[in-house]
């Protein structure tokens, strides 16, 4: 239905190659490569599908109608109600909000026209700006991600003046594609690896293979409602994601 292909990703191998035994879940060494098949075709998902820059810019849009739109639909207490919310399907939502033009409420009728908007796919908001960022890339300069809060104060530091004021907005998608602390007994998740030529039962393999797994992935997209300023809101986005010593480098070097 998206038009994406997730490429390889062999799980019967990986159910092969798996098991439980009393040490807890068990992957033979040889499944390894299907591991990594396998979570870097969630990486994938995540940027190209879920966290799709449309996907996301829906969500933008949605965010300014959809609490209005549930206290018309739902206005109920979901812990003291719930058997209200049965009906409240995606199909019934849609169905219902498209009613809405021709509602006598004024307020419906302006909700109707913007839910309209977007189930017809006019999009408010384009992505002006975006840029793939993984922990282990910024972890020299910075800790961790900057929040979109972050990122839009410094932007708005380097913008040119006469785009003070501009209306844009900041999307930081994050995603870890690596199992959950996949070693820590306490949280139920351990996964060992068993190596069939010295018969041994570790962990280590599967920190080795982690090495090469992004520890955690952010996609940070600017967003405004014309591309006329694309390449100020790029500039001024790629300062303020740069690590506080490296601002003077880009300065020289762009």
């Amino acid at each position: 239905m998206t038009g994406v292909s997730i490429g390889p990703m062999d799980w019967r191998r990986l159910l092969h190659y798996t098991s439980y035994r009393k040490e807890g879940l068990i992957l033979d060494k040889r499944g390894l490569d299907a591991l990594a098949m396998f979570l870097n075709a969630r990486l994938y998902l995540y940027s190209n599908v879920y966290y799709h820059r449309t996907t996301r810019s829906i969500d933008l849009q949605l965010q300014e109608i959809f609490k209005e739109t549930m206290e018309i639909l739902c206005p109920f207490h979901p812990l003291e109600e719930i058997d209200r919310y049965l009906s409240l399907t995606d199909w019934f939502l849609m169905e219902k909000v498209l009613e809405w033009k021709d509602s006598r409420s004024a307020k419906e009728r302006r909700l109707g026209k913007k839910w309209a908007d977007v189930l017809s796919r006019k999009l408010k908001w384009s992505s002006a700006f975006e840029e793939k960022l993984t922990l282990r890339e910024i972890e020299l300069g910075r800790p961790t991600f900057l929040t979109p809060q972050e990122v839009k104060q410094r932007m708005e530091t380097f913008l040119p003046k006469r785009l003070k004021g501009i209306e844009f907005h900041v999307d930081m998608a994050h995603h870890d594609p690596r199992p959950l602390n996949p070693w820590h007994e306490s949280e139920g998740t351990t996964l060992l690896i068993y190596d069939p030529g010295s018969k041994r039962i570790s962990r280590e393999p599967l920190r080795r293979l982690f090495q090469y797994i992004p520890a955690k992935v952010a996609i940070c997209r600017v967003y405004t409602s014309t591309h006329r300023y694309d390449r100020e809101l790029s500039r001024a986005a790629r300062r303020a994601l740069a690590p506080e010593g490296y601002l003077e480098a880009f300065e020289t070097n762009v």
